[in-house]
């Protein structure tokens, strides 16, 4: 799964999903040594530093033909319908 999020900043940061649980996705990018952790507060998603994210999208697959965006009515399971739920929210 892929995670394209956004920083106040504007940066833009496309990341391959590791993990998603109740309230937290870990994700992967070039950037990251190991990965992070994105969790929701409020409103928003931040990161484990505080900096305010926004989640774009979310996609299904490794882009090889079986990557479709999740959109909540799209959703496998009740933990990615709440996170596509929420991405769709702007959270």
């Amino acid at each position: 799964m892929q995670i394209t999020f956004s920083y106040a900043s504007g940066r833009r940061v496309a990341a391959a999903v590791l993990a998603v649980g109740g309230d937290f996705i870990r994700v992967a990018s070039p950037r990251s040594a190991g990965g992070f952790d994105i969790y929701p507060h409020d409103q928003d998603w931040v990161t484990e530093t505080g900096k305010t994210v926004r989640v774009e999208a979310l996609r299904l697959g490794d882009g090889a033909g079986f990557s479709s965006e999740i959109s909540p009515k799209r959703a496998p399971s009740t933990r990615m319908r709440a996170v596509a739920v929420a991405a769709s929210s702007g959270w």
